[in-house]
């Protein structure tokens, strides 16, 4: 009787192990560990692969701290500031409107103004300068308009360099609109950076 029972422990627990094989033997292969994210990143998508870079600053001889300087008899004193130098700018003509040539000519419904002025360099240093970066005309209505960049009506007045005691002079052109009524001349120096604008009151 005991050979009888000790053989069907054996036969039970020879089937037990066949069932928790899975059939084919292998053991129940491990679960992976959950993987963490990392947190999304807050920059934004066009940003991927560039540096950031913080904003220039502006520059601090801005329009609400530069100097004016108003002309008498169409003569100002206007002060460079690289070299720091000051200039006499008289203005000599203005031509409204200013004759198209057959290089140049306004837009439609738009005309050319023209001033001449002379810049007399009063320093010690050499002065270099291209003062149509710095010329406007500001119209009745308080609107600037910038220089023209052509040469409407010669000789112009271009990149210059001015030697001490010396004058430079020439036509630079702006173009309005016909309706616009030209009030006043401003002048820049150092491109339009300098410390000082000279005003001129046009006829």
């Amino acid at each position: 009787m005991l050979r009888y029972v000790l053989g069907a422990l054996a036969l039970a627990g020879a089937l037990g192990a066949s069932g928790c094989g899975g059939g084919g033997g292998e053991a129940e292969p491990a679960r992976p560990e959950p993987v963490r994210s990392a947190p999304a990143s807050t920059a934004p998508a066009d940003a991927v692969g560039t540096v950031a870079t913080e904003a220039a600053p502006a520059p601090a001889d801005d329009l609400d701290t530069v100097r004016t300087v108003a002309a008498s008899d169409g003569v100002a004193t206007v002060s460079a500031s690289a070299p720091p130098v000051d200039l006499e700018v008289e203005l000599l003509e203005v031509l409204d409107p200013a004759p198209a040539t057959d290089e140049f000519s306004p837009q439609r419904d738009n005309r050319f103004v023209a001033v001449q002025v002379a810049l007399t360099n009063l320093g010690t240093t050499a002065y270099t300068d291209t003062p149509t970066s710095g010329a406007s005309i500001v119209d009745a209505d308080g609107r600037p308009h910038p220089a023209a960049v052509l040469h409407a009506a010669e000789p112009s007045l271009e990149r210059v360099t001015i030697a001490p005691g010396e004058t430079a002079s020439g036509f630079v052109t702006f173009e309005l609109p016909l309706g616009a009524r030209a009030v006043e001349l401003h002048i820049r120096l150092n491109s339009g950076f300098g410390p000082e604008v000279g005003v001129w009151r046009l006829p």
